[in-house]
C-alpha cells in the first residue's frame, strides 16, 4: 500500500475514524514510518483549514507522536496563508489550553523557528495564551533574527517591573556573542538605561534614537543590522 495518498484521502474527506482505523491497523514500525510520511509528504499538501483540523484529530489519536507534525506549517507560513483565527485552528487551540495545557510550549518551540513575520509570531503566542514574558522570552532567545528580536524587544517593553528578566536575556544575548545578538543587547541597555551591564558593544546608541528605534520594525530592523537610523 501507498499509504501517502491513501491518507491523504482521508484526511480531505475528514474521514477521522477511518483514518484513526487505519493507524490501528499498523506494526509499530509502519506507525513510525507513517509518522514521518503524515509530517513530510500530507500536511504540508493542506489548505490552512484542512491542516488545523487535520492536526487535531492526529493529537486526539496519539498526541505524542503526532506533536511534531506542526512544523508542516512552515509551507503555509512561507506563503503567508497561515492563520491561527481560521475556526478550525480555534477549535484545535481550545483543545489544547485544556486537555494538553503542558504540551503549549513545546508546540510553540516547534513551529517559532518556521514563522516568517512579527504578525505570526505574535499570532502564535495568543493562539495558545502564551502570556506569561518569561516564557514568551524563552521561546524567542532559541532564535537568531531580526523577526524574533523585535517580538522580543517589544514583550520586554510591556513586561513592567521585569528588569531582572531583562538582564536575563541580555546575558543569554550575550552567551550567543554573534553580532546581530550584541547588537540587541546595545539597544536593550540604551532602551532600558541598563548601567549594570559593562561590556563595550561596538553599536552605540544616543537617546535621541530610541524613538525612532521603538517607532517601527523597519526601524528597528534597520537599527539591528547596524546601520545609523536614516
Amino acid at each position: 500500500m501507498v499509504i501517502s495518498p491513501v491518507i491523504e484521502k482521508l484526511i480531505k474527506e475528514k474521514n477521522w475514524d477511518g483514518l484513526h482505523q487505519l493507524f490501528d491497523r499498523m506494526s509499530n514500525t509502519e506507525f513510525r514510518r507513517t509518522e514521518n510520511v503524515v509530517r513530510d509528504m500530507v500536511m504540508p499538501r493542506l489548505d490552512n483549514d484542512l491542516f488545523w483540523e487535520a492536526y487535531h484529530h492526529l493529537l486526539i489519536y496519539r498526541h505524542q507522536a503526532f506533536l511534531p507534525v506542526i512544523t508542516s506549517a512552515k509551507r503555509l507560513a512561507r506563503n503567508g496563508q497561515l492563520s491561527f483565527a481560521a475556526p478550525s485552528a480555534q477549535e484545535l487551540a481550545r483543545f489544547v489550553i485544556e486537555v494538553l495545557p503542558d504540551e503549549r510550549m513545546k508546540m510553540v518551540r516547534m513551529l517559532i523557528g518556521a514563522l516568517e513575520t512579527v504578525e505570526q509570531v505574535i499570532g502564535l503566542f495568543g493562539w495558545l495564551e502564551i502570556d506569561q514574558a518569561g516564557q514568551r522570552c524563552s521561546a524567542l532567545l532559541n532564535l537568531t533574527s531580526p523577526v524574533a528580536y523585535y517580538v522580543l524587544f517589544q514583550t520586554l517593553r510591556h513586561a513592567e517591573g521585569e528588569r531582572e528578566l531583562i538582564l536575563r536575556c541580555c546575558q543569554a544575548l550575550l552567551c550567543k556573542g554573534d553580532d546581530l545578538s550584541l547588537n540587541m543587547v546595545a539597544i536593550l541597555r540604551a532602551y532600558f538605561d541598563l548601567s549594570e551591564l559593562k561590556k563595550t558593544l561596538s553599536l552605540p546608541i544616543q537617546p535621541y534614537e530610541l524613538s525612532y528605534i521603538d517607532s517601527s520594525y523597519a526601524n528597528f530592523e534597520h537599527v539591528l543590522l547596524g546601520k545609523r537610523p536614516r
